[in-house]
Order: structure tokens, then C-alpha cells, then sequence
């Protein structure tokens, strides 16, 4: 199925929450309002649209691609690259990058960096380590000796890892680990999926473990000369899952609607299950979201987050993870006035995440605003 990007013109006439969408080649985004959906935020070019003569709320057909398969049959995988910062990572990086380290990325996508030896490269920073088991680099178009290409990750030499005053320009204490790993490559693509831990260091502390906790990653592209950059992607290892989540408010509560709510390392879906959106306001109460998640009860630096807020007291905001949720069945967030169940009840051996017994949808879906 082919791809193109999202046209800049009007997308119909109805009153809902801004949403921005990318213009045509060469023209800035622009801001549209759709109905039934909350505000979507994303990199130019990931929004495509299956274009319908009249556009409504029962006609819209947007999807989002988080990078290839993301939105592909059964469950998506969650691309831990859109909760980073693409960047130039040479050698010695700084301790600290901002968003103003951010490469630009233009209509076909970003440019990697050519290094004072010839060598091309770019790289993800997240502000909180995450832990990788597979990523991937694609190119506008094809691309000769994909052998050349080689993922790192970097590995601090202090506990700290990237902790400090945002824009500290001091270089990291630490160095490029290339992990040993499996690859695979397209005509535009390349893949890697890491091996056991301990065969690029000395730390045997969990053998076979095929992840990378780090909070930067760079690809090293070879000194040919590259077509843009279209997609980096991430990914982690544990079980996800997609799950429906009610929230209620109490009367006078300190957190009420209208509310923002923010996701990091999972996806909110709209009603329709067919748009990912990484942020949605909830304009009453009581409502429900629908949100894929990582379910792994076990520690990891990829829990998903959902971030809830006052829409005008955005420090205001509590934290809940969905996975804490799924396990206790039902969590009431304290000092908040905020409860947030699984719609099927707790996660059990017998009932899974995903196969909850189907339930009709009460209450308020996201940025519904009827």
C-alpha cells in the first residue's frame, strides 16, 4: 500500500480540539480541528490519510504511522524513538542536550551528520534511559553496502549517567559500546536485533539478557554519501498490551475535567482504535481512554507513564502507570480526587490484557466534544 503525506487543505467543517498536521512538500504545518480528537503531536510526514469526499466524525479515517507496522495487524509496537531527541552523538557527546540540539528534519526527513573523518551519523537521546532490544534506520530511498551501517549505544562510566543542569556542555564521562547483534536490511533499511548482554562487556550480572539500558543510541552510516534519513525507530522488549481504562473524578476535587493527559512509552488511541495519539483532553467526567501500554510488571525503564493535569494548571499533574493499574484492577489516585479501573477488571492468568469480556462504552470517550 502506498504512502503519501497529508494534504494542507481543510479537512471539513466541525468544531473540535486543535490537532496539528504536517503541510504539503515544502509548506509549514498548519493547524486543523477535528472532530473527536484530542491533540495529536508528531514528527512532519507520520500522519497519512485515507481521503474521503465529506469528512466527519463517522467519516474520519486518519492513521497515524509510528514507524512501519506500528498500526500493522494485531498489536503495535511501541517506538520509543517518539519520547526521544534525534541529535548529532559524536564521540564525545555533552552531558546535557536540549531541544535546541535537535536536528532539523525537513519534507523528505533529517540529515545525517558527516563527522570530521567522513563518517556519517545520527543518534536518539531520551532524558530517562530506556532499555532496547531492537531498532531500525530507513532512508528516503535505497541505499548501496548496508553492511557499512553500525548501531552503538552509550554507556556512562557514572551512576549519574546524563543527570546535570539542562544545557551543560561538559562531554560525557563514558564510551560507544557496539553491541553484538543479528541484521537484516531492505533496499532503505536496516535492522538490528541485540545478542546476549556480556558479549561487549564484562558485566555477566544477567547473561542472555538481549537489551541495551542506555540513554543514547547513534548509528554509524559509513562514508558514502546518504539520501535523508526517514525513520529511526526503537524498540524494547516486554509484553504490551491494549487495554480500555475508566476515569472518574470526585466533585470538587483538586484534578477535574477538562483535563489534559499525557502519555510517555505507550499510545493513546482514539475511539475508533484507528489514530495513536500521544496527548488528548478529556472535556468531562466520568470518561474512559484506550491505551496501549507496556504490561511487564517487572522494573523497567519503559513503564508506560499517563501523565494527568488540569488543562489550566498543567502543575497540577499526577502520574499513573497502566500496568499498575491492569494488576490491581482498580487505583485510586491519591490526593487527587481521580480513580482509574481496567474495564474487565485486574489482569489475571485466566484473563489477560486484550481479552477482556466485551463491555458496551459508557461514560465520555477522549476529546469528545459534544
Amino acid at each position: 500500500m502506498g504512502r503519501r503525506r497529508l494534504p494542507a487543505q481543510a479537512l471539513g467543517s466541525c468544531t473540535g480540539v486543535s490537532l496539528t498536521l504536517p503541510a504539503a512538500d515544502g509548506d509549514d504545518p498548519k493547524q486543523r480541528s477535528l472532530c473527536g480528537l484530542g491533540n495529536l503531536w508528531s514528527r512532519d510526514d507520520e500522519y497519512m490519510l485515507n481521503r474521503r469526499d465529506s469528512i466527519g466524525l463517522t467519516g474520519l479515517a486518519v492513521v497515524l504511522l509510528m514507524g512501519a507496522g506500528a498500526l500493522a495487524k494485531g498489536r503495535p509496537r511501541i517506538d520509543l524513538v517518539e519520547f526521544g531527541r534525534v541529535v548529532e552523538l559524536p564521540d564525545a557527546p555533552v552531558k546535557i542536550t536540549t531541544a535546541a540540539d535537535e536536528l532539523p528534519r525537513g519534507a523528505d526527513g533529517w540529515d545525517a551528520v558527516e563527522r570530521e573523518d567522513g563518517e556519517y551519523t545520527i543518534g536518539v537521546e531520551w532524558d530517562e534511559p530506556r532499555d532496547l532490544s531492537e531498532v531500525n534506520i530507513e532512508f528516503r530511498h535505497a541505499i548501496a553496502n548496508r553492511e557499512k551501517i553500525k548501531v552503538q549505544y552509550f554507556k556512562p562510566l557514572d551512576a549519574q549517567g546524563l543527570s546535570g543542569q539542562a544545557g551543560d556542555r561538559k562531554p560525557s564521562q563514558g564510551r560507544w559500546l557496539t553491541p553484538k547483534a543479528e541484521w537484516w536490511a531492505g533496499d532503505r533499511d536496516v535492522s538490528f536485533a541485540f545478542a546476549p548482554q556480556d558479549e561487549e562487556t564484562a558485566d555477566a550480572s544477567q547473561p542472555g539478557v538481549t537489551y541495551r539500558g542506555t540513554s543514547r543510541l547513534r548509528f554509524l552510516c559509513g562514508k558514502d554519501e546518504l539520501p535523508p534519513v526517514r525513520y529511526l525507530r526503537a524498540y524494547g522488549p516486554g509484553e504490551t498490551a491494549t487495554d480500555t481504562f475508566d476515569l472518574r473524578f470526585e466533585a470538587k476535587a483538586r484534578i477535574g475535567p477538562p483535563v489534559m493527559v499525557r502519555i510517555v512509552n505507550g499510545y493513546i488511541l482514539s475511539s475508533d482504535g484507528k489514530t495513536t495519539m500521544e496527548s488528548a483532553v478529556l472535556h468531562e467526567g466520568p470518561a474512559w481512554l484506550r491505551i496501549h501500554y507496556f504490561r511487564d510488571e517487572a522494573p523497567s525503564a519503559n513503564h508506560t507513564r499517563v501523565m494527568i493535569s488540569p488543562v489550566d494548571k498543567p502543575d497540577q499533574e499526577v502520574t499513573v502507570l497502566p500496568a499498575e493499574v491492569a494488576r490491581r484492577g482498580t487505583l485510586g489516585v491519591a490526593d487527587s480526587g481521580v480513580t482509574v479501573a481496567r474495564r474487565g477488571g485486574k489482569v489475571t492468568a485466566t484473563r489477560p490484557a486484550d481479552k477482556a469480556p466485551p463491555t458496551d462504552e459508557p461514560s465520555t470517550p477522549p476529546s469528545d466534544t459534544n
